[in-house]
């Protein structure tokens, strides 16, 4: 032994309390205590080496779970180790000094309600400090351990207290181990410790009992969770056995019981399913590797390698609800499994998952995001929780709360099983006034999922179905069949019909209007995976959805047919059809592109005022008016896949996303704008007076009849009509895509002007940022000032300063934003500045907080807004600076942390 022992207490006792407490999390425990010694400098997993000037900020607020780090006080751990393996007493003394300090600075008088004294950080830090103090307590001087030990008995006590207690939760339960541990180091020697001991078993047996189902599920919806606790309890098996037998064999039979569903859980790869609050993770690799000494466990965390397959193939824990199926235990890790779940049983790490689907085959396929930590003001967080993360129905744009406490709305109706095929039925009633069913079958032998979703309301609804793809999966959506690509082969064919008209779309790293496709391969790390949204509208709506794992509809994979495509694409650019002209960055905003519909005639003006920005320009001409609307004849769009081939093969050279093209043109050309910009999601999309209108007013226009005819090939007035849905079909998709919509229109002696308010209304109730500018004007003197309107707007796009062009340089009319920033004014007091040029200017501010609005002001003259700081945070402003001709230009400033 190299610590002293307390004459109460035998070798193998105080061995069984060391090996239960927390030890080092790092790896080079040694190297990381170095760190603290020598530079004070913080080696905290997954947060990096973090260095302060004097010993720790507590009040470092960067997250949750990184707070809980120090408050918990886990440092410790690897100074503990490393004077164990040193013998070197500066690392229990740097230790003391961290623990002195936070003494000092806290007491659940000044910092409850806090991290400081959270719940289960508090059971944390006794651990540690008992870890500590067990060490130390010969070693340190008889006033520090004093001191220490006064405080490990004042946390033992606020443990105890029912006001303190998370009662039936995990935290609950780390909370009576602590105290458990803590008086069984005292062990009888006074009466404060029996009744802590006394307490803490009591509590334990209470939790232990009510938090599992009767099929012995953890209801806590996160398998980690699951195995946590059963691994506690199996611990505890020991030590209850010296305390109280009964308690003791009535825990080792809850551990039993919490087996088959930690076996079952596990895919084919030997990870858990990131399901609520779990991390997708290898369990061999974890710290549950031995967790059960049962064949079939060791089989399902070695991925058949090990042990022997579990008889049972598929299982259905209809309480908890939860339902597992798979073809074969024997095709080890390229076996197919199939997770549902119909869970609401507590209200701990629950997300908003309801009626959630997971399939494996051979690789994860259809899967979620997983989750993001605890810090629950952070957006990535919020969307890790919510339903728009999860494979599950979304009702009117909104995520069902987290938790809502309506347990017994979702749940599992009914399921069956076969030898070749099984299925399961799950409700969810926790929407108002609608009710979601789903009904998933699983066809073994055909490798067939098909998922059945039923939504029944009294009202009219927007529905959407969610599905997400893993993250190393290409997809691509040709009508109502999706396909699934890993490494160029196809993996899975999605097929899906419905009783409603659908739309389908696909969503990768989006943040506006709202974060949606991403995914967490762990805690506060994000990358973009893609989702498929499918959007119906209705009352009671039906939508079958088919997963295929074999016998594919398409014939031929995507690179063949993408091929065909570019093809004919570039068939047509060679036979002139379509032409343009390309002028690559020079320097800044290389992943930058303009795509610039116009006639050739216009060409000149647009590269005027667009020659001394910085980015990538794409310049569409056309020979004649067809060249600028797609053509479609017998079923193909073939001019606008040589548009879309165009513009997607420059930014595959040059490296640009989606998000980072902006659209550009005026009337016939704003229309193309408009309409690649919403077929294609591209970022943003900058026009003026667009032909958006019905077939009503264009067949009125000059040349409409024949912009129908060519588009149509046909001559039948019926065809119109198609030309009419084809524009409102455009609108309806940009109206759902995340894109920022510039539209400048003159309204003076226009016949149409109601369209200008439906364009308003739609955008407004979709969420859509639009900026809708309107002038009292002629649509001829407004396309006249257009350029100029698109080049402001183009210079916010790119964060760019605006400059005028030399032919318009005129100091009178020169409109320009200099320069923004914000300060500190005092402790809790910023001030934003902006300096401006031109004509009546008016100023507005947009308060960020951790990247949220919290504060709007109207248009006024003052061009410094002063703002009271109430919360701490990391704090920004937009500042929005509008001119007498009601032109806008927009800025962010510097971050400032309060």
């Amino acid at each position: 032994m190299d610590q002293n022992l307390p004459s109460h207490l035998k070798t193998n006792k105080i061995l069984a309390i060391i090996d239960a407490l927390p030890g080092s999390r790092n790896k080079d425990f040694l190297q990381s205590a170095k760190l603290m010694v020598t530079r004070n400098a913080y080696t905290l997993p997954p947060f990096g080496v973090v260095t302060y000037t004097n010993l720790i900020d507590w009040e470092d607020s960067r997250s949750r779970s990184y707070s809980r780090l120090i408050h918990g006080h886990t440092f410790l751990g690897c100074l503990v180790e490393a004077y164990r393996k040193s013998g070197q007493v500066q690392y229990l003394t740097k230790g003391m000094d961290l623990i002195r300090d936070w003494i000092q600075k806290h007491t659940f008088e000044t910092h409850k309600g806090t991290m400081a004294y959270h719940d289960e950080t508090t059971a944390l830090r006794l651990q540690y400090w008992l870890r500590f103090y067990i060490f130390a307590q010969t070693v340190l001087s008889a006033e520090d351990m004093s001191l220490l030990e006064e405080r490990m008995w004042t946390t033992a006590e606020l443990l105890s207290e029912d006001f303190f207690h998370s009662t039936n939760t995990n935290h609950g339960m780390f909370q009576d181990m602590a105290l458990l541990f803590f008086a069984a180091y005292y062990d009888d020697t006074n009466e404060r410790s029996t009744f802590y001991k006394q307490l803490a078993v009591k509590r334990l047996e209470d939790y232990f009992s009510s938090t599992f189902t009767a099929d012995g599920v953890h209801k806590e919806h996160s398998p980690s969770y699951h195995l946590m606790v059963a691994s506690y309890i199996k611990k505890l098996v020991g030590w209850m056995n010296d305390i109280d037998k009964e308690v003791s064999d009535s825990f080792f039979s809850m551990y039993k019981n919490s087996e088959p569903y930690s076996v079952h859980i596990i895919r084919p790869d030997g990870y858990l399913p990131p399901l609520c609050d779990t991390e997708a993770k290898s369990v061999l690799e974890s710290s549950y590797g031995k967790l059960y000494d049962s064949n079939e466990y060791l089989y399902a965390i070695t991925k058949g390698k090990q042990g022997e397959a579990p008889q049972e193939i598929d299982k259905v824990f209809a309480e908890a609800g939860y339902a597992i199926f798979r073809d074969d235990w024997n095709k080890k890790d390229k076996s197919t499994y199939v997770l549902f779940t119909a869970a609401y049983n507590a209200d701990y790490h629950k997300h908003s998952d309801d009626l959630n689907l997971h399939i494996y085959a051979g690789g994860e396929i259809i899967t979620e995001a997983g989750p993001n930590g605890y810090n629950y003001q952070d957006p990535f967080t919020k969307y890790a929780y919510s339903s728009f993360a999860h494979n599950t129905l979304v009702v009117d744009g909104r995520s069902l709360p987290r938790t809502d406490q309506q347990y017994d709305k979702v749940y599992i109706a009914d399921y069956h099983i076969e030898q070749s095929q099984a299925e399961v039925t799950g409700m969810n009633l926790r929407y108002e006034g609608v009710a979601h069913k789903r009904r998933v079958q699983y066809k073994k032998e055909q490798q067939v999922i098909h998922v059945t979703d039923t939504v029944e309301s009294s009202d009219e609804h927007e529905y959407k179905l969610l599905w997400h793809v893993a993250q190393d999966i290409r997809v691509r959506v040709w009508k109502n069949t999706v396909e699934l690509f890993r490494k160029g082969a196809k993996v899975m064919e999605i097929f899906i019909s419905a009783s409603v008209p659908a739309q389908i779309k696909r969503i990768t790293g989006q943040e506006k209007p709202r974060v949606q496709g991403w995914v967490f391969p762990k805690m506060e790390a994000k990358l973009p995976a893609t989702v498929i949204e499918v959007t119906m509208r209705g009352t009671n709506v039906f939508c079958e959805t088919e997963f295929r794992m074999k016998d594919f509809a398409l014939r031929g994979d995507f690179e063949k047919r993408s091929a065909l495509i570019t093809e004919t694409a570039t068939q047509l650019l060679q036979d002139n059809a379509i032409t343009y002209t390309f002028h690559p960055a020079n320097a800044e905003n290389k992943n930058k592109l303009l795509v610039v519909f116009c006639d050739q005639s216009s060409q000149s003006k647009y590269n005027e005022h667009l020659q001394h920005v910085s980015a990538n320009k794409l310049f569409i001409t056309s020979v004649n008016i067809d060249s600028e609307i797609p053509c479609v004849e017998e079923g193909r769009y073939e001019k606008e896949n040589a548009v879309i081939a165009l513009i997607q093969r420059i930014m595959s050279l040059h490296s640009v996303l989606h998000k980072d093209v902006t659209l550009i043109g005026a009337e016939k050309n704003g229309f193309s704008a408009l309409y690649f910009g919403a077929k294609y999601h591209f970022g943003h999309i900058i026009v003026s007076n667009p032909q958006m209108q019905s077939n009503e007013h264009l067949i009125n226009e000059n040349n409409a009849s024949a912009i129908v005819q060519y588009f149509t090939k046909s001559h039948m007035p019926h065809c119109n009509r198609y030309y009419d849905r084809l524009l409102l079909d455009a609108f309806s998709q940009i109206l759902q895509s995340n894109i920022n919509l510039h539209i400048k229109v003159g309204v003076k002696g226009h016949k149409y002007i109601s369209y200008v308010d439906n364009v308003r209304d739609i955008c407004s109730n979709a969420g859509c940022n639009l900026q809708l500018t309107t002038e009292n004007i002629t649509q001829q003197d407004s396309n006249a000032t257009f350029h100029s309107y698109m080049l402001q707007r183009v210079c916010n796009i790119l964060n760019v300063e605006y400059k005028t062009i030399p032919s318009m340089n005129d100091e009178q009319n020169q409109f320009v934003m200099q320069n923004v920033k914000i300060q500190k004014q005092d402790s809790n007091r910023l001030v934003a500045k902006c300096t401006a040029k031109g004509k009546g200017l008016r100023y507005a501010y947009y308060v960020y907080r951790n990247k949220e609005v919290i504060h709007k002001t109207p248009y006024g003259l003052n061009s410094e807004y002063v703002y009271n700081i109430e919360e701490s945070g990391e704090y920004m402003c937009r500042i929005y600076v509008r001119n007498a001709d009601k032109q806008v230009i927009a800025r962010n400033t510097n971050l400032l942390k309060f």
